[in-house]
């Protein structure tokens, strides 16, 4: 099988209107609201634990 040519990921350009949609865009950004499930709950918890047990 020949290998596949890997392409670079191209990075995302975002262009805002005014200040209100950046600072709205960032928000949401930063948010957990968009993967709110029961399921990512306990990976960031899991996530958290794992992070603690390395620096002790």
């Amino acid at each position: 099988m020949a290998a596949k040519e890997v392409r670079p990921i191209r990075p995302t350009k975002v262009m805002f209107t005014n200040e209100m949609k950046y600072k709205d865009f960032v928000e949401y950004a930063v948010s957990s609201s968009k993967t709110k499930s029961v399921g990512m709950d306990k990976m960031r918890k899991m996530m958290k634990e794992f992070k603690n047990s390395i620096k002790s």
